[in-house]
């Protein structure tokens, strides 16, 4: 789950970007949960210093580096700042990815009307926990990114 843990020199943080085959719009059976494996990106950030730990490729952290390939001089603002890049892109990875769960449940939700089945209603269930997760996930992102 994501945190924040302050100590005396650095900060030690944890949070949770979407798994890449929801980023990319790969169907997927398995709603995201708690207990199954999910991206978890881990950062010391200390006054001259940012490392990230993560098993995976991470677009935020690509798309950070990229970025200051380009405008090196952003270097200078310091390790918060480029952080900030980092959950920057987070954040932007989950919009789209809200917004078509937004128009899965629209779409079910309309056909459920016309001709309901077991079946459309074992996927609107799926979204619906699905979209309950993300929420409490995005929750917790939010209390650690105000800290």
């Amino acid at each position: 789950m994501p945190k924040v843990e302050e100590f005396a020199n650095y900060l030690f943080v944890i949070v949770n970007p979407l798994p890449t085959e929801m980023m990319s719009g790969q169907k997927t059976k398995q709603v995201m949960h708690p207990n199954r494996n999910r991206p978890q990106l881990s950062a010391v950030i200390g006054k001259h210093l940012l490392i990230t730990h993560h098993y995976t490729e991470m677009p935020c952290v690509v798309d950070g580096q990229r970025g200051l390939a380009r405008h090196p001089e952003n270097l200078g603002r310091g390790p918060d700042y480029v952080y900030h890049l980092i959950l920057d892109g987070v954040v932007d990875e989950y919009s789209p990815v809200v917004e078509k769960l937004a128009d899965q449940l629209d779409h079910l939700e309309h056909r459920m009307f016309k001709t309901p089945t077991r079946a459309l209603l074992t996927r609107l269930l799926r979204l619906k926990r699905q979209v309950s997760y993300m929420r409490k996930t995005m929750i917790l992102e939010r209390e650690v990114l105000a800290r």
